[in-house]
């Protein structure tokens, strides 16, 4: 019945400044309902009003959300990572700070990674994805490429808390190949 209301009292309305809540509450009944284009509608219109800051940060940071359920992972790395550069004045910063390392720990492969890290040099992931990619490098005995990889991290990265993680690993891969 709410959904209704809110679709009814919507109807043809154009979104701005002053209903951009409500087009956003109807964008998180679409989301709810795993109607996911419709929502990532709403809210990649949403992202373009000048409404209040905090209503925006939450249609980017839920663009995120819609392209990461859809299974669209590098979309949903560069809607969190929108959010990240705001990180002291954002609401949603942490989250997406923590959906960016979900999503490059557990749902991409090494050609995905490689392309983010292509795509997105500057960003405050790219020590964290260059971990994961030579972790993985790792797993899949690519030796040559892990040690590659988790070598750049003590030049791209000496003071990242991963730098230490890179070198144990790299070490380790080191004596496996002698």
């Amino acid at each position: 019945e709410e959904f209704q209301a809110h679709t009814t009292k919507l109807g043809g309305q154009e979104m701005d400044r002053q209903n951009l809540a409500d087009f956003l509450t109807l964008a998180q009944y679409h989301y709810n309902r795993s109607e996911w284009d419709p929502a990532l509608g709403i809210y990649q219109k949403a992202i373009l009003q000048t409404g209040p800051v905090s209503l925006v940060e939450r249609a980017k940071y839920m663009v995120g959300q819609v392209f990461y359920e859809k299974g669209d992972y590098l979309p949903a790395l560069s809607a969190f990572q929108s959010l990240l550069p705001g990180a002291p004045r954002s609401a949603y910063s942490a989250q997406a700070g923590r959906m960016m390392e979900f999503i490059l720990s557990q749902a991409l492969r090494p050609e995905d990674l490689s392309r983010y890290l292509t795509n997105y040099p500057d960003s405050p992931k790219y020590c964290f994805a260059l971990y994961q990619l030579g972790s993985q490098e790792a797993r899949s005995n690519q030796v040559t490429a892990a040690m590659d990889h988790l070598g750049r991290i003590a030049q791209a990265c000496p003071d990242d808390p991963l730098a230490s993680d890179a070198q144990m690993l790299l070490k380790a891969l080191q004596e496996r190949q002698q």
